[in-house]
């Protein structure tokens, strides 16, 4: 595989990539725990993964030109587009990340959002959010992104992109999107817990406590 690089389906296929030779990579597909060879070339590097969503990885070139790659598991095709925004990222400060058909690249002065009609759209960065330590992580569910920002004094403040503009908010990173609402930890005003918990926001931005501390779904996912 890439680097230990594995991806699993909504379906639950499990996808890695293997090298035959020097130039040709293959993609194998589990949905029984044995993998099996399926004879699909591909012409970009699969260590730039951007993301699984549903039965799709999508991946994004960032040297000599913006191009992003979608593997398609179900009909074993690729599609590649090129993106019409010029120059070259540097891998090791940008951030990247695949949702239903969305492309997102973040680095330290905006957030672009790539969509399946080739259309580019920027988001930059509140004065004084521009700056060398960004970005180090993001989280996307469609065209809405959460990113985690850090003020040039140092201070990490969590933005939330809904598709139409770049939102400073207090939540505590990490945030993860899901399809009715989004996840993130900590306390809630008034509430009735003395440690910090998992929190799930719905798309009112209500939030509630779910069951269980912190402590308890790490053990449960480790002794599990």
């Amino acid at each position: 595989n890439v680097n230990g690089k594995a991806f699993v389906t909504e379906s639950g296929k499990a996808v890695t990539f293997v090298e035959s030779g020097n130039e040709v990579s293959l993609f194998e597909v589990s949905n029984t725990g044995e993998f099996s060879k399926i004879n699909v070339a591909i012409d970009f590097d699969p260590f730039f993964s951007a993301g699984v969503s549903g039965e799709k990885i999508g991946f994004l070139k960032l040297q000599s030109g913006l191009e992003s790659n979608v593997y398609d598991v179900e009909t074993n095709t690729v599609t590649t587009n090129q993106i019409s925004r010029g120059g070259s990222f540097n891998a090791n400060k940008t951030v990247i990340a695949y949702s239903q058909g969305n492309f997102a690249l973040a680095y330290e002065r905006e957030c672009l959002i790539f969509t399946p009609d080739s259309e580019v759209i920027s988001y930059a960065y509140p004065e004084g959010f521009n700056n060398f330590m960004n970005t180090t992580a993001i989280q996307m569910l469609g065209d809405r992104i959460f990113l985690p920002l850090f003020k040039n004094t140092g201070e990490l403040v969590v933005f939330e992109i809904d598709g139409n503009q770049i939102i400073e908010t207090d939540l505590t990173y990490p945030v993860v999107p899901v399809s009715d609402g989004f996840l993130t930890s900590g306390f809630l005003e008034n509430g009735n817990r003395a440690f910090s918990g998992l929190i799930k926001y719905d798309m009112n931005r209500n939030p509630t406590y779910l069951d269980g501390s912190i402590n308890d779904l790490i053990r449960e996912l480790v002794y599990q």
